[in-house]
């Protein structure tokens, strides 16, 4: 089949977008006769210049929308002569159609109806647009096919973020869901745990646990034990709390992090699984730390590398999985942004991609672990903004003695800040465990000379 023959299909999509013109017209009328209340509307509902398709209306729109906006009095000669001073009145219909505003409708008692049509076809439209854009890259066969996939997942996942809010709640509201959330916990004290756990005492004590919802750091520089001790904590939620959870590897494969697990959960010296010279012993250690992790709620994924694709996979999950409650990721400089803008700096694209998972974690209630590398000097490398998008930062720092690191607590927004937890570091099992005592372990270093951006202080925000 040649070219031409591939792209017959393609002129069926090549329609009118949907639209509904005079929806457009009826609340740009209504915002006329209304300006004070259908503003507030507008801003509510988060109605923008691409919920109008004829681009008159989206002048029209855009210059009452700035008028409200700047406080400035709106009627058909303010909005006349604003769209006159910036050249665009001819653009926008010319007076006639601006002074045919104000008597298009009676009444701006529909204005709500009139946002939900434009709404509804804001969606076909970016979906119809997104479809074509697919079916185009997918005619053209440069993408590669998993990786077009997951892209168009995200895009729709996207799309669907950004439809109308909820109704905010009450003060009323607020404190009868939190009266309820309080009777739970009082009837079920010591039998539900609320949060998820690290299974280090010290380090449980010290943050009193992972809340749903939280973005936590995991900082060290490289060969530091970050991946051992972010999976560690997996391990604890998934095989002792019985939770779900996913993780995503940039840096390792699927193999090499299965053995690390068997070694880990099994107590299995890791280079005697690499060179095969596992004692009786150890081959029935690796049986059944085998049979625990085949039983395990959680999956890992090694074939993702755009944040897009990284975003698309968190949200099937978790539609797939409601109980899904932790992801780590392995690790924050790996992944690729997509940002696609030829001027953007490292340091954006590193704040973009925390961002996003910031806002990710929230959105799906989960708590998200995300690695990240230090430089030389112990600090994050290429941005700062990892340590301000944070609930908690845990810096991985060496002891004096072999065998021997420290967890320190950065940052944390419900709790004391810069605390150092001891750990015994099991290199040859890849694991951390708390300290035997106290006297074990020596004090902690000194934190470095620059400190973290955020305040050490209780509670911070």
């Amino acid at each position: 089949m040649n070219a031409s023959h591939k792209i017959l299909h393609l002129p069926e999509i090549q329609k009118l977008r949907p639209q509904a013109a005079d929806a457009e017209m009826g609340l740009l009328s209504s915002f006329l006769l209304m300006p004070a209340q259908v503003g507030a509307i507008c801003a509510e509902r988060r109605i923008t210049i691409a919920h109008f398709c004829i681009p008159a209306h989206q002048l029209v729109f855009d210059a009452l929308l700035h008028l409200w906006t700047e406080g400035l009095a709106i009627d058909f000669i303010t909005l006349t002569q604003f769209l006159r001073d910036r050249g665009r009145l001819e653009d926008a219909g010319g007076a006639a159609f601006v002074t045919g505003l104000s008597t298009f409708i009676p009444t701006a008692a529909n204005t709500t109806y009139y946002a939900e049509i434009l709404e509804e076809k804001r969606l076909l439209r970016e979906l119809s647009a997104m479809g074509e854009e697919f079916a185009r890259r997918a005619i053209d066969e440069q993408d590669e096919p998993h990786a077009l996939v997951e892209e168009a997942a995200a895009r729709v996942c996207a799309i669907a973020a950004h439809t109308v809010a909820a109704q905010p709640k009450t003060p009323r509201e607020m404190i009868l869901e939190a009266t309820d959330r309080a009777q739970e916990r009082v009837e079920k004290r010591g039998q539900v745990d609320f949060t998820m756990r690290t299974g280090l005492a010290g380090l449980d004590e010290g943050m009193s646990g992972i809340r749903l919802g939280d973005y936590v750091l995991i900082s060290g520089k490289e060969k530091s034990g970050k991946t051992s001790l972010a999976f560690n904590i997996l391990e604890h939620v998934v095989f002792e709390q019985q939770k779900r959870a996913l993780a995503v590897s940039l840096e390792m494969k699927l193999p090499e992090i299965t053995d690390r697990m068997i070694s880990s959960i099994g107590r299995i010296h890791f280079t005697n699984i690499l060179n095969g010279w596992m004692t009786e012993a150890e081959l029935k250690q690796f049986a059944t730390a085998g049979t625990r992790i085949a039983g395990g709620k959680f999956q890992i994924r090694d074939d993702l590398q755009s944040l897009a694709q990284i975003v698309a996979v968190f949200r099937q999950y978790k539609v797939a999985h409601a109980d899904f409650e932790l992801g780590v990721v392995d690790y924050l400089q790996l992944i690729d942004a997509d940002k696609g803008g030829r001027d953007d700096t490292r340091e954006q694209v590193i704040a973009h991609v925390s961002r996003t998972m910031r806002r990710l974690a929230s959105e799906l209630n989960i708590a998200i672990l995300m690695l990240v590398q230090l430089n030389e000097d112990g600090q994050v490398r290429e941005s700062r903004a990892p340590g301000m998008d944070c609930t908690a930062h845990i810096r991985i720092e060496p002891g004096k003695e072999e065998g021997r690191k420290w967890a320190r607590i950065v940052y944390q927004r419900n709790g004391p800040s810069d605390v150092g937890i001891p750990l015994a570091h099991l290199g040859h099992y890849l694991r951390f465990e708390q300290c035997a005592s106290e006297a074990t372990c020596e004090q902690a270093p000194e934190r470095p000379m620059r400190e973290d951006p955020r305040k050490k202080s209780w509670g911070n925000d």
